[in-house]
């Protein structure tokens, strides 16, 4: 079982990995500091040939994006795991579950404009966590889409039980305040798993 967070860009911009690598540690480190843990930990990245045939480990000034037979794939030093991200266009059925979205859910209906902008624009990010994925990496993958977003003035999105549906699709900012935080999360399952991960971040990252 996997989960995911997709981003849907707001601009044509095309962040490099060292941009989204630096947000991305800078939104982790921050998050630790909050929950009482003086860290300073740094995500890495490398480009992987989906056969597993290639993997670049030099990507850091490379724009993100890449043929679909590839992935990018997040991690720290020393921890097991990591987050595996697709660069995608949007295809024909695409388009025509975003209308009936729009149509049919009011949240999704006030980013109208902001989904048929990123529909024009024509690719989108997905980040994907694993099953048994460590309470850091769970973490992760939602700050590196929220990095994403932000970098592209764009919205997260996920209905497949990332996070609570009806907080989506949302802004990076937004996503940003109530993420990985037990005290805003009505859901009492996510809020027990979320106080569960934060546990276990606190055992990971002993000695990092």
């Amino acid at each position: 079982m996997s989960t995911t967070f997709d981003v849907l860009p707001g601009s044509h911009y095309i962040p490099t990995f060292e941009e989204i690598v630096e947000l991305s540690s800078s939104y982790l480190n921050s998050f630790l500091r909050s929950i009482g843990l003086k860290k300073d930990i740094g995500l890495r990245v490398n480009l992987h040939k989906s056969d597993e045939s290639i993997i670049n480990n030099n990507v850091q000034p490379l724009e993100a994006k890449w043929d679909s037979d590839y992935y990018a794939w997040f991690y720290i030093k020393g921890i097991d795991g990591g987050t595996d991200c697709h660069f995608s266009s949007f295809e024909e059925s695409d388009y025509d579950i975003w209308k009936e979205e729009i149509k049919g859910n009011v949240k999704i209906r006030s980013y109208k404009n902001e989904i048929n902008k990123s529909l024009k624009i024509g690719h989108y990010w997905s980040l994907r966590r694993s099953a048994g994925q460590p309470g850091v990496i769970a973490l992760c993958y939602g700050l590196i889409a929220a990095s994403l977003a932000k970098l592209t003035d764009g919205l997260i999105y996920t209905d497949d039980g990332a996070w609570d549906y009806s907080q989506f699709p949302t802004n990076a900012d937004n996503f940003l305040t109530w993420y990985f935080r037990p005290e805003f999360t009505v859901d009492t399952d996510y809020k027990e798993w979320v106080q569960s991960c934060i546990s276990s971040i606190c055992k990971e990252l002993q000695g990092k």
